[in-house]
């Protein structure tokens, strides 16, 4: 299951301000990554880490992955599963 990360927390860890991000993402710089169903961006390794390079963010990204991989998170985010067709009784 893949864990995953606000555009903060990718701002954070590429040492840049979420608003870069978004910028390079409407600029068309940044090939934007899935969306949850309220409209935020879910951000997964592979992703943060092509934001990286088109960034020019690698040494940054490197350090960040070289400690998640000796902490790996616990429990991994999700989305709970809602069906909008179903009408309660």
């Amino acid at each position: 299951m893949n864990h995953f990360f606000s555009t903060r927390q990718v701002g954070q860890i590429l040492n840049i301000k979420p608003d870069l991000i978004s910028k390079a993402i409407w600029s068309n710089r940044l090939q934007s990554p899935a969306k949850s169903p309220s409209g935020n961006f879910l951000w997964v390794k592979a992703d943060i880490e092509r934001a990286a390079w088109v960034l020019h963010r690698s040494k940054e990204f490197k350090t960040w992955e070289s400690i998640a991989s000796k902490n790996p998170p616990k429990e991994p985010t999700t989305l709970p599963t809602v069906n909008v067709y179903e009408q309660g009784n």
